[in-house]
């Protein structure tokens, strides 16, 4: 059976558990394991003076993560293999710099779910904050592989400074989807704020929820498609169980270019209108 790491009582002061990964806790006894160090704020502290510690590490290595845990922050940074699985709202930073892996999320997460990851998948089941995906400020690449996928809404910024991977939002998102991307390719299910694809040098960026889009002058029409390379796609996030955003896919679809400010090569598919 999996380990389960229970949290006592919400906490006020933030926590990071970066370093608690299924990983690291392979071959630990239970002592072992509530003596991995914590930072409270400015305060160094113990996996077990905070939380309960059942069962093992299983065959599938996974951890569990069960409680008020909107101030735990920075859970599963850094994964490379296993699957982390959280029961409840997540905190700042869930999966930041992951290379591999799984998490799951039965719940809302907050912001900066993703920055910077390069493989693996996040599978939130709620919504997320700000910056999903995105690059942390003075970086010059944010999401490098891998992908995030969310039932609900995100904020502010998903996918900024992207460079490759997939991002899929069943539903809306904030200003600046997309801002900057390089390359990869994001989906949103429902209505995207003001300057999507702002400075986006290349890839691909499909607002799929209304024709009612507002984009930058700086992006110009190229033609109505329904492009065959998305059902690979569609058939992706069939699997991960956002059906309505893979059926999207299948509709005639406008295609806008830009930013022309940049170098141009991007893209922003809106469902036609016309159709």
């Amino acid at each position: 059976m999996a380990v389960t790491l229970s949290l006592r009582e919400a906490v006020q002061i933030p926590v990071e558990v970066d370093g608690v990964l299924p990983e690291r806790l392979r071959g630990l006894s239970r002592d072992a394991i509530s003596q991995l160090p914590l930072t409270q704020g400015n305060v160094r502290r113990f996996l077990g003076d905070l939380f309960d510690i059942s069962g093992s590490l299983d065959d599938d290595q996974t951890l569990v993560f069960e409680g008020d845990l909107h101030a735990v922050k920075r859970i599963g940074e850094g994964q490379s293999l296993g699957h982390i699985k959280v029961k409840g709202q997540a905190g700042m930073h869930l999966g930041s710099g992951m290379t591999g892996g799984s998490i799951e999320v039965f719940g809302d997460v907050t912001d900066w779910a993703g920055a910077e990851m390069r493989g693996g998948v996040i599978r939130v089941h709620g919504s997320a904050g700000d910056c999903v995906g995105g690059a942390y400020r003075g970086s010059i690449r944010g999401m490098r592989g891998g992908e995030i996928l969310i039932d609900g809404d995100a904020g502010n910024e998903v996918g900024r400074v992207m460079r490759r991977g997939l991002i899929a939002i069943g539903g809306s998102c904030d200003q600046y989807c997309g801002s900057r991307m390089i390359a990869g390719n994001i989906f949103v299910g429902g209505v995207a704020g003001a300057r999507a694809g702002a400075g986006m040098k290349r890839g691909l960026i499909a607002l799929l929820g209304t024709s009612k889009v507002s984009l930058l002058a700086t992006f110009e029409r190229a033609g109505t498609l329904r492009p065959v390379f998305l059902k690979p796609f569609a058939k992706r996030l069939q699997l991960a169980g956002l059906d309505s955003l893979s059926a999207a896919m299948g509709m005639p679809l406008e295609r806008w270019c830009g930013d022309r400010l940049t170098v141009g090569l991007g893209e922003i598919l809106v469902p036609d209108p016309g159709r």
